[in-house]
């Protein structure tokens, strides 16, 4: 499957959402290279390395790396169009009760991000009610009691989450990959699931670099 790709303000030219999906994963490369760090980029696969990192982590540090691929892909107004369709579609997802919290949490991060703070303001009021519907479902799903034992995350917690995410409007724009890095280790320890050292030493595996 080819896909064409235009170099210039006008956009990236995706005639399917198979194109834009592989114009993301060009966009992983992107932008590390507009921040100038390739330690953001995807790594080739280093098995001893791999060992060592957590997949849950991962999978969920991965959903805040996308936002930022999706913030400066959004430059380009053909991809948003494609990607904003994308979005809308998200919408009518609903969180099964019984997947493992932190997919719920990966879910929540990513969406929570993107429609606050990547769609642009008349799409975003255009679709205010269903967005705020689909957070508050996702919310409600992730201090869910399940099988009668009791979340970690309760409503204190989730708004101190939420405040971590909205540093993301202030960040996005910089240059600075290691506030970028500290920002998105914030978040991963703000969820409560891992103990900060074992969040620091994925972070030293993965970037090279140590948050204490």
């Amino acid at each position: 499957m080819s896909v064409k790709i235009s170099l210039n303000r006008s956009g990236y030219k995706a005639k399917n959402i198979e194109e834009t999906i592989m114009i993301h994963e060009l966009g992983h490369l992107y932008f590390p290279k507009k921040v100038g760090d390739m330690r953001l980029a995807p790594r080739l696969k280093n098995i001893e390395e791999e060992r060592k990192l957590n997949y849950e982590i991962s999978f969920c540090l991965n959903q805040l790396i996308d936002c930022f691929v999706n913030h400066y892909l959004s430059e380009f107004n053909d991809y948003y169009k494609s990607w904003v369709e994308i979005m809308l579609k998200n919408l009518n997802i609903k969180i099964p009760r019984q997947n493992r919290l932190s997919w719920k949490l990966a879910f929540y991060l990513l969406h929570y991000i993107q429609y606050n703070y990547l769609f642009r303001e008349k799409d975003k009021l255009n679709n205010i009610s269903k967005i705020n519907a689909l957070l508050t479902y996702s919310e409600n799903m992730i201090i869910l009691k399940h099988n009668g034992e009791n979340t970690i995350i309760n409503r204190q917690k989730l708004n101190q989450l939420k405040s971590s995410l909205d540093q993301f409007n202030l960040l996005k724009e910089s240059k600075d990959s290691r506030k970028l890095m500290f920002f998105m280790f914030e978040v991963i320890k703000d969820l409560k699931l891992w103990d900060r050292n074992i969040v620091s030493d994925h972070f030293k595996t993965r970037f090279k670099t140590k948050f204490l």
